[in-house]
């Protein structure tokens, strides 16, 4: 009896020691949700906020597991999310308020504002004196039907100067041959996908003209967080978690650009580090403004909303445009002093 009461004792010690282990390993397990996450794009420089948020458990430390993704563009991002395959994903506002005025029933919510301001542009070889928009008249600029800039080129171009663009509808993929060889004048698209693709291709910054967008047309924001109201609404706590993860994220990036890009680096070791550290610094330019800077990340007001849903709306011709309220919605962002990092 003695024998068997040591033993008793000893299977009981040694259940309470599992048990411990449990108690201080397994909530964290417990406690933490799987979350797919799609970038806009495959992994490049631009996503090194979102990779030293997930490398330096700011996910999990709001018991979020993100499983991030390659995106596909705006559009297929904002379908995955929609169809419920990704929780989240980045999608650039005026693509977002294009897919709910589009898919009634469907719609996305921007949670948080990653740029400030919008990057579309119009990426030029300075030798074909594009110094203005008034100058991309007969002037042969890559751009396929579909594509961001080339839809959204009403912005910055009245329908007189639109008619005598000379739209060249070729692979994003050849932009940057195409250019170089002097085949196209300009490129249209997103300022960190275009000059970098130009520069890849042997280009130098002093080769280029760039012909953003924000500084001939309206005050647009950009890339946003966005995820469905259905899934906000039964999961505030998840969506607060990602916001604020992002946030760190971003605000590392900018403190510290060459040590986020290194989260990068460690996942694709072929990369060219030169090229991706322009792109990741063109893309903070967007979030790294003068009203960031004096206001923190994310401040986003009504009137600059209804700015970028007007210009939508004039471009696409949308009859009615969704509201500023179902577009987006504020109260997941970190408080203020989350927010600044000056």
């Amino acid at each position: 009896m003695a024998g068997f009461s040591r033993t008793r004792r000893a299977l009981l010690a040694g259940v309470a020691t599992l048990a411990g282990a449990f108690a201080m390993a397994g909530p964290a397990s417990a406690q933490t949700k799987d979350v797919k996450f799609m970038l806009d794009w495959f992994m490049q420089g631009t996503h090194a906020p979102v990779y030293t948020a997930l490398d330096k458990g700011y996910f999990k430390q709001g018991g979020v597991n993100a499983i991030i993704e390659p995106g596909k563009g705006a559009t297929n991002v904002a379908v995955s999310i929609a169809s419920g395959a990704d929780q989240f994903g980045m999608v650039d506002l005026p693509a977002l308020i294009l897919f709910n005025a589009r898919n009634p029933g469907k719609e996305l919510v921007a949670v948080y504002m990653n740029y400030d301001t919008t990057a579309l542009a119009i990426v030029a070889r300075k030798s074909a004196n594009i110094n203005k928009p008034e100058d991309m008249a007969g002037k042969k600029i890559a751009g396929a039907p579909g594509t961001a800039a080339r839809d959204a080129i009403g912005l910055i171009a009245s329908p007189e100067l639109q008619s005598k663009i000379q739209w060249m509808p070729i692979a994003a993929q050849l932009n940057g041959q195409m250019i170089i060889k002097g085949e196209v004048d300009a490129l249209s698209g997103f300022t960190n996908s275009q000059i970098p693709a130009a520069l890849e291709a042997g280009m130098k910054m002093e080769d280029l003209t760039v012909l953003k967008f924000s500084d001939y047309g309206p005050k647009m924001y950009g890339l946003t967080i966005a995820t469905t109201k259905e899934y906000l609404d039964a999961n505030p706590e998840i969506v607060r978690a990602v916001v604020k993860a992002i946030n760190k994220g971003l605000i590392d990036a900018i403190k510290s650009p060459d040590e986020a890009l290194k989260s990068i680096q460690s996942r694709d070791k072929m990369m060219n580090a030169s090229i991706e550290r322009t792109r990741l610094g063109i893309a903070l330019n967007h979030v790294d403004t003068e009203t960031t800077k004096k206001s923190g990340l994310n401040s986003v007001t009504k009137e600059r909303l209804q700015e970028t849903i007007d210009a939508v709306a004039s471009v696409y011709k949308i009859e009615k445009p969704p509201t500023v309220d179902r577009i987006y919605d504020g109260r997941f962002e970190p408080p203020a002093s989350e927010r600044t990092y000056n």
